[in-house]
């Protein structure tokens, strides 16, 4: 019969019979469960930070910018990442098994890292998506007020295609293609920004807590 994580943590952190003072199991107990909540904490933030992000984006794009076709794509590519991350988090429940609940965190920790390599494989692409958007937002925005109307005017015998020029256009593509091929890289610094000190921290005692039971 598989154990629950609460049943887990309250076994402590390391087996009964383990070398290792009881104080000093029980204070690394207490802190894989800090960690673990609040890595799921900051999860669940995430996805709803994303859900308020794309919610707004269409209305502004719509409402006040007149472009609801830049809107509604950047809202479809954000509530598809919230999903995605809603789907992971789903996973957790898969993780509550082992019998100490070192065995659980070092688990999580294996789910961590699989996740941020899964989501650096599909972020890569939106990185790049999104700038083009931005552009797209900046010029066509505001209606007969917009950008590309007064760029048009102002540099009339540059080459267009569709009313954009061409020049700037390959600019934004090169720019596009350099997010593109780093894009993994800017994922796991985007990552570390928001989770980097909660890593380490994870990372941090694990590695003690490995050289206890060494």
């Amino acid at each position: 019969m598989e154990k629950s994580i609460e049943t887990i943590w309250k076994e402590g952190f390391l087996k009964k019979d383990a070398l290792i003072a009881p104080k000093l199991n029980d204070i690394y107990n207490q802190k894989s469960m800090h960690i673990v909540a609040k890595l799921k904490r900051m999860m669940v933030l995430n996805v709803y930070f994303l859900v308020i992000f794309a919610i707004g984006t269409l209305l502004l794009n719509t409402l006040v910018y007149d472009i609801p076709w830049i809107g509604l794509i950047i809202a479809l590519i954000f509530i598809s990442i919230a999903l995605l991350a809603k789907k992971q988090m789903s996973q957790i429940k898969e993780l509550d098994q082992g019998s100490t609940s070192f065995e659980y965190i070092n688990s999580f920790n294996n789910w961590l890292k699989d996740v941020i390599n899964s989501n650096s494989k599909y972020m890569r692409t939106v990185y790049p998506i999104c700038f083009i958007l931005a552009m797209a937002i900046i010029w066509y925005s505001n209606g007969e007020d917009a950008l590309m109307y007064s760029f048009m005017e102002e540099y009339p015998n540059l080459w267009y295609e569709f009313n954009i020029p061409m020049m700037p256009f390959f600019g934004v593509l090169f720019v596009a293609a350099l997010m593109l091929y780093f894009g993994d890289k800017i994922y796991r610094w985007d990552v570390n920004l928001a989770y980097g000190r909660v890593f380490k921290k994870l990372d941090s005692m694990i590695s003690d807590m490995e050289e206890l039971r060494a």
